[in-house]
């Protein structure tokens, strides 16, 4: 049973990996400024200094290749890269929490969207 947060980790995870940086850099929040985001990745900022690349070259990148990804509306790098905005599609993540059967996934989303 995974929470919200572990299936946006998930995804952003498998990218990093794929785009050749490490996995422990994907961790996934709860925006701290959820006027403009509900959730952020601020890997970028760390990875830069251990591959020696500008924040926003490893953030712009990893986001490119979350564009077509289903789960997100809306995935966008933040200059100077150090978060990735995350918005998140309500009904896909009901749909793999129906499929999981994950009652606590589903009595958080609808927390989240009674609030």
């Amino acid at each position: 049973m995974k929470t919200i947060i572990e299936l946006i980790t998930d995804e952003i995870k498998n990218v990093f990996t794929e785009c050749g940086y490490d996995e422990a850099y994907a961790k996934v929040t709860v925006s701290n400024r959820p006027d403009l985001c509900e959730f952020q990745c601020n890997g970028a900022m760390a990875a830069a200094k251990a591959y020696k690349k500008a924040p926003f070259m490893i953030a712009d990148e990893v986001v490119a290749k979350l564009t077509d990804n289903k789960m997100f509306s809306k995935i966008e790098s933040v200059k100077p890269g150090f978060i990735i905005y995350v918005r998140i599609i309500w009904l896909d993540i009901l749909m793999r929490c129906l499929k999981q059967r994950s009652l606590d996934i589903l009595m958080l989303i609808r927390k989240r969207l009674l609030l």
